[in-house]
């Protein structure tokens, strides 16, 4: 279990090797108004140095440009398996790239999968994958922020938590866990 976090600028980005040698990506970076797209900059060539051309699970931890603005790219560029997305953006908006993306994932036939089937602890790729919040689905009263997927992942001794943007709402939610 290897995580490695990229250079995307603004936001996040990180790339994580599970032990059945699948991939994930989790968030794709970006800064509202700049002409850079980390998709390209950095994300894609990570992919070709280390000649993977596919993404099994792509993760959308929350509906921000500095989160989201470099996936569209890289799901044009490479085959991915499926894409977990809180359906935050989707009900309330998140702006043209965010309805870009979605329209892609549409068009290319790509699985969405939202807080409701993931919530809980399960086997995958060959490591525990925890997906603690937001359950059983997004919280209408709570920003985008307090929104964000929490995942955990671990094999072995080794485990990450991925937290998105959660502030002290979602982590007051989790404390109650």
């Amino acid at each position: 279990l290897i995580a490695s976090v990229l250079a995307v600028g603004q936001g996040d980005s990180t790339l994580i090797d599970l032990p059945d040698g699948s991939l994930w990506l989790i968030d794709g970076g970006g800064f509202v108004g700049s002409p850079v797209d980390p998709g390209k900059t950095s994300i894609l060539p990570e992919l070709r140095a280390r000649r993977r051309s596919r993404i099994d699970v792509m993760v959308l931890s929350h509906p921000h440009p500095d989160h989201f603005t470099g996936l569209e790219s890289v799901i044009r560029a490479v085959d991915v398996g499926e894409f977990w997305d809180t359906g935050q953006g989707l009900a309330h908006g998140a702006g043209p790239i965010y309805a870009r993306i979605r329209a892609l994932l549409r068009e290319r036939q790509i699985l969405v999968r939202g807080p409701e089937e993931l919530c809980g602890d399960r086997l995958r790729g060959g490591a525990r994958v925890q997906v603690l919040s937001p359950c059983p689905g997004f919280r209408p009263g709570f920003g985008a922020n307090d929104n964000s997927f929490v995942i955990r992942v671990a094999w072995g001794e080794r485990a990450f938590l991925f937290t998105g943007d959660a502030d002290k709402a979602e982590e007051a939610a989790l404390r109650a866990l």
